[in-house]
């Protein structure tokens, strides 16, 4: 008789890990002429099933302050999952969203009671967001007609931003005014120095210049003058008709036979620059004159205008002042050729207003 073992199976009574599990073993059987002779008796078997030891590392993941989470993934690094297993739940990090490392945790994330899990943490990295300024400036400027501008940019970041001048003797920064001082060129950059959560600002620079208006006025038929009411100019130089007006180097310009021809004023500034105002055509009373005088009380008295533009005689009014500047009469339309009569004897003050503007003195007897 032999003991036949070629079909045995043992089996446990279920899959899950234990110790000291039923093992049913069948199969087995006798052989030979007196098989029949003999009994095969049944003994209980144990045994134990242990865990499958699984290897988990998380996967380091990456954002930008600012943007949503990515997914939390991982990766088996030893071990591997029976027929159709699978893990439950989820991982976790540390809390925050500032700028930083977190650790990504285990979580929720589990296998049944058959394995044994063994977890590798992760960094979770969260990156400065990135920053630009936005910055514009209106350029050019004329000094003494602009004073001050409010300077204006914004930061992607929301944080304030902060302006600086090349120059403070041209333009100078209070906060976000900007203080205009003199003329000339200066770079104004805008900068923002970014904070935990976002990167520092790339400047931004704009160039203002600061344009110097020389501005020759007529004052009146016998004075031209440089408004230098901003203080700037420290020199003159009076030219007529392109030549240079010798010794006219005064912040006006005088002539007592009147003015005639194009005028400009080249300045020297307080800094040593020079500018060129602009240009002025004038043609003024070349004479006036007032016969006879003296003249007898109660007698016509000519009053002769001469202008080299025709008809400029009209523009203007005669008026006759006594000594002590008290308006005695006047003429309204005023010709080349104006006669009047004065009835009170004394001294008197001929003038002419207007597009012309000279003065004589009369005697009257």
């Amino acid at each position: 008789v032999s003991l036949d073992t070629g079909s045995v199976i043992a089996a446990f009574e279920d899959a899950n890990v234990g110790e000291n599990k039923t093992v049913t073993v069948t199969g087995i059987s006798l052989s030979g002429t007196d098989k029949d002779n003999y009994t095969l008796d049944s003994y209980l078997l144990t045994a134990g099933i242990s865990a499958i030891e699984i290897f988990i590392s998380a996967d380091d993941q990456t954002k930008v302050y600012g943007e949503s989470d990515p997914e939390l993934t991982y990766t088996i690094t030893s071990g591997s999952l029976v027929g159709a297993d699978v893990f439950s739940g989820s991982l976790s990090r540390e809390s925050g969203q500032d700028a930083g490392t977190y650790a990504i945790n285990q979580g929720s994330l589990s296998l049944s009671s058959n394995y044994n899990i063994t977890f590798s943490s992760g960094i979770f990295t969260i990156s400065q967001s990135s920053n630009e300024i936005s910055f514009e400036l209106d350029s050019p400027v004329v000094f003494g007609e602009v004073e001050q501008i409010t300077l204006s940019a914004s930061a992607s970041s929301g944080l304030t931003v902060v302006f600086t001048s090349s120059d403070s003797e041209v333009a100078s920064v209070s906060g976000n005014t900007l203080n205009i001082h003199s003329y000339g060129t200066v770079t104004i950059t805008a900068s923002e120095e970014g904070d935990d959560n976002f990167q520092t600002a790339a400047p931004v620079e704009n160039e203002l210049v600061v344009n110097l208006d020389v501005v020759a006025v007529a004052k009146n038929a016998n004075m031209v003058l440089i408004d230098n009411s901003d203080e700037q100019f420290d020199a003159y130089q009076w030219y007529r008709n392109e030549s240079i007006i010798s010794g006219a180097v005064k912040q006006y310009y005088y002539s007592s036979e009147g003015l005639s021809g194009e005028y400009y004023c080249v300045v020297t500034t307080l800094k040593g620059d020079m500018f060129t105002s602009n240009s002025l055509s004038t043609s003024s009373v070349t004479s006036m004159s007032v016969y006879p005088s003296p003249v007898i009380k109660g007698t016509s008295v000519t009053i002769e205008l001469s202008n080299g533009d025709p008809g400029v005689e009209e523009q203007n009014i005669i008026k006759v002042y006594s000594i002590t500047g008290e308006l005695v009469t006047q003429l309204n339309n005023v010709e080349e050729l104006n006669q009047l009569t004065i009835d009170k004897a004394g001294i008197y003050i001929i003038k002419c207003e207007g597009a012309m503007e000279c003065s004589k003195k009369l005697i009257v007897k």
